[in-house]
């Protein structure tokens, strides 16, 4: 068989709406999630979720600045990964909160360590 007839055979064999559907699946399944974690929303609907939620947690983590620079920083993530769902408008929220959260570590990080305060400050004199 020359190529033309291949081709020819090859366009007149009939796929199914079920084989198309399932390579349409497989190459748009690229998600290291499982399946059955995913539920209702999208990954992307949660991280926005998320992120306002360690938005908030960094506003008050700051004092412990290891733990603040490290939930901050998982929110700010979480904030750009949720950008690109449909709750942007909470995905900027907790963006904000955690970068607010983020600055105001790096705010106390730099007063402990010009001697303008005592590093456990917080800590220490509040008990």
């Amino acid at each position: 068989m020359n190529e033309e007839q291949i081709d020819s055979v090859q366009k007149v064999l009939p796929v199914s709406p079920e084989q198309k559907t399932q390579d349409t699946e497989s190459v748009l399944n690229l998600s290291f999630i499982p399946p059955e974690l995913e539920g209702k929303r999208g990954i992307r609907e949660k991280c926005a979720i998320a992120s306002v939620v360690f938005g908030g947690i960094s506003l008050i983590s700051w004092v412990v600045m290891l733990l603040g620079i490290v939930i901050s920083l998982t929110g700010v993530v979480l904030g750009i990964i949720g950008l690109k769902s449909s709750q942007k408008r909470k995905a900027k929220i907790g963006l904000v909160l955690s970068v607010i959260g983020f600055i105001a570590v790096f705010l106390y990080a730099f007063a402990a360590a010009s001697g303008m305060i005592h590093y456990s400050y917080f800590t220490t004199q509040l008990f």
